[in-house]
């Protein structure tokens, strides 16, 4: 549909589509139509070149149907404009009249003036002279009292710009940050947890029954366990993006759909945390799929311990730990965060 839609480009209205139909031979072996579970959309193996050869020959049929203008050299209503020859003489060159005693700067006007009483234009007039213009001088007096009062002057109310908190980062795994009550010691892999934990269950929530299709289906190389367990949840899954074909509760199943949020190559690592993740917490009723799904994309992508992170990495993952719901632990319930204070650390030392 793209390529009808660019060959008939400017030709209908934006918000026209032209009726068509289109027959093509192509050699079935290079169809694929496991993409769509109702079999309403297939793909074609080369589709680039299907699509350039399909918009040409749209384009080739409405020029031969005169449907897209053509370049039309006789046309009447073009001006007629003589080409110059060089055997013809010359214009004669323009003159130019202009005053050389006429100065800009010098007003030939009265000036106007305010009366003193309604504030209005009068139509009085006055005559300058040089002698009427004082300059304008600043009084230069009392430079000295100027001078000491700006030494002296209170800069209560001038503040320096507050400085970036000092962060270090200590074994590749935990960042100490300055806090009002001491040391703030943070797990950076527990903290990113915490942060895309979150964010994907609003994605999740944005997105509810929501589903990717995979251009190129996936099997999935599940042991006896996860593939009864897949199948047993099959409609938990697809409640939260995942598409899967179980020809049978043995039969190797086939990934055709992924939640929009995760990305290809990470989705079957991601289901089959998922699937673990059920296993283990089967029974537990406060775990839903959603959540279930968003701690398992949260581990697949969290930042690992042993990671060395710079400054900037390091201040970004506070300040998203800090925006966070729940700062103080990770999805699964441990700390993220530890403030050492002075009292701590007295007690330490003793």
């Amino acid at each position: 549909h793209k390529a009808v839609a660019l060959a008939y480009d400017k030709l209908t209205l934006p918000d026209c589509i032209p009726p068509y139909f289109l027959y093509m031979e192509v050699d079935p072996h290079t169809i694929d139509v496991n993409v769509h579970p109702a079999k309403t959309e297939i793909n074609f193996e080369n589709a680039s070149d299907i699509f350039r050869l399909l918009q040409a020959g749209i384009k080739e049929t409405l020029s031969k149907s005169d449907v897209t203008p053509a370049i039309d050299f006789d046309n009447q209503a073009i001006n007629d404009i003589p080409y110059f020859r060089s055997d013809s003489p010359l214009p004669e060159e323009p003159q130019i009249s202009y005053d050389p005693d006429y100065n800009p700067f010098v007003s030939t006007e009265k000036p106007q003036s305010f009366s003193d009483g309604g504030g209005s234009r009068s139509k009085g007039s006055y005559n300058y002279k040089q002698s009427d213009y004082q300059p304008l001088r600043r009084s230069t007096d009392n430079w000295q009292t100027l001078y000491e009062s700006a030494l002296n002057g209170s800069t209560d109310d001038i503040k320096p710009a507050a400085a970036p908190t000092p962060l270090m980062q200590i074994g590749n795994k935990y960042i100490a940050a300055l806090h009002d009550n001491g040391i703030m010691l943070i797990d950076q892999y527990r903290a990113h947890l915490r942060i895309l934990y979150e964010k994907y269950l609003r994605q999740i929530a944005s997105n509810a029954d929501a589903t990717q299709q995979l251009l190129y289906p996936q099997p999935l190389d599940l042991d006896a366990t996860s593939l009864a367990m897949a199948y047993d949840i099959r409609d938990e899954l697809m409640s939260v993006g995942f598409d899967i074909d179980f020809p049978s509760p043995t039969a190797t199943a086939t990934l055709r759909g992924i939640p929009p949020f995760l990305e290809q190559n990470k989705a079957i690592d991601v289901l089959i945390k998922v699937i673990d993740s059920y296993r283990d917490e089967h029974g537990n009723i406060s775990s839903s799929m959603k959540d279930i799904l968003a701690r398992s994309a949260a581990r697949s992508e969290a930042v690992m311990g042993g990671r060395s992170l710079s400054t900037e990495e390091m201040q970004t993952l506070k300040d998203d730990l800090l925006a966070t719901q729940q700062p103080e632990f990770s999805p699964d319930g441990r700390k993220t965060t530890i403030v050492l204070r002075p009292d701590d650390l007295e007690r330490m030392f003793n």
